[in-house]
């Protein structure tokens, strides 16, 4: 009998095998976790774009059903939220000829939310209830940024991440300003020419304060394609806003809260309307450039004013190499941050005069 009783030599890893073979995983994991996270963001990025393809496709129908495109709305401080608790004042006529809400607000019905919009009618803010704008739009908020929120009382806010384009604050005549931001007050005589001069305007105002008798209304001339003359095509609509990463969400009421609390739903203020301001104009204003979320802002943000930029009103995004935009005919494009203030701002008018090569801007 053939005693073969040879041991088969039984061999585990060795300690420094297993860490070995943990170290080259954690290698291979912190090579692909930064081309992971790159393509989850171009995904994101390319939601936004269709967010704002959206967009597009929305005022275009708007125009077709109404003949001009959405507005801005009325000056910032809209009666409507006091009305819908207590009522028309009786200084304050009920049909004020123009859309005070703004052009998000407007174009609800254009993004399959009609049964939202009636609810400004049958509940609007009754009960404290906020349904309105509470509600999250998500053709309104870029992926990238998540479901950004503020907070008004014991109710959540629904925040946009778009805006429409004003003129720069250097367009204006030196020295002089031309935002009428206040309800109840005349417009300046500038506002229609120098800061309306985008494709969305500000639908009108209502001063029941600086006059005699009854309100005085006035309603701003609206946007067609013949009065983009520029060409609709060659004129940016709608693009970006700026939004500090500290802000993305608002939990409180103080500071900040107050250019946003409005949501999709305000009038012509910063939360909805957004400027490019370069300093080739005749102004002294200083220039508000297109930032990254992540781009630390000077301390305190929202105080008047502070450092170069006294408070959020430019263009920007959380991506990270480049912002996206919406023109005139619904098309877009994602734009660089390197791009040219007086460029940008020039693409932003409607009847200037200056076509944009659009190759100097993509």
């Amino acid at each position: 009998m053939i005693a073969s009783s040879a041991r088969r030599e039984k061999r585990a890893f060795t300690l420094i095998e297993l860490l070995v073979v943990i170290a080259i995983i954690g290698i291979l994991v912190s090579l692909l976790l930064p081309a992971v996270q790159q393509v989850r963001e171009a995904a994101r990025r390319t939601e936004c774009l269709n967010n704002l393809k959206q967009v597009g496709l929305a005022s275009q129908n708007y125009v077709s059903a109404r003949r001009a495109f959405p507005t801005a709305g009325g000056n910032p401080d809209t009666w409507d939220f006091w009305v819908m608790q207590n009522g028309w004042p009786d200084f304050l006529p009920q049909n004020r000829q123009y859309e005070s809400a703004g052009w998000m607000f407007q174009l609800l019905t254009y993004i399959e939310q009609d049964n939202l919009a009636k609810q400004r009618k049958d509940l609007g803010w009754e009960g404290g209830d906020y349904p309105l704008i509470s509600t999250r739009i998500s053709t309104y908020q870029c992926p990238s940024r998540g479901e950004r929120f503020g907070v008004l009382g014991l109710n959540s806010v629904a925040l946009g991440d778009y805006a429409g384009i004003m003129g720069s604050e250097n367009d204006l005549p030196d020295g002089e300003w031309g935002y009428s931001f206040n309800e109840g007050q005349s417009p300046n005589v500038n506002e229609a020419r120098y800061v309306w001069s985008g494709i969305i305007s500000k639908g009108g105002a209502t001063d029941y304060v600086t006059t005699s008798g009854g309100p005085t209304i006035t309603k701003f001339p609206k946007v067609t394609f013949a009065s983009i003359t520029d060409g609709s095509s060659n004129t940016a609509m709608i693009m970006e806003k700026a939004v500090g990463v500290e802000n993305w969400s608002i939990p409180d009421t103080g500071g900040y809260d107050f250019w946003e609390l409005k949501g999709y739903y305000g009038g012509a203020d910063w939360p909805t309307m957004r400027v490019v301001t370069d300093l080739a104009g005749p102004g002294t204003n200083p220039a508000v450039e297109v930032i990254s979320d992540s781009t630390p802002r000077p301390q305190p943000w929202h105080s008047y004013p502070t450092g170069d930029r006294p408070f959020e009103k430019g263009f920007g995004s959380a991506h990270p190499a480049t912002f996206n935009a919406v023109f005139g005919d619904g098309s877009t494009k994602p734009i660089a941050y390197q791009v040219d203030l007086t460029l940008l701002n020039r693409l932003g008018k409607r009847n200037d005069g200056f076509v944009i090569d659009l190759s100097e801007i993509f």
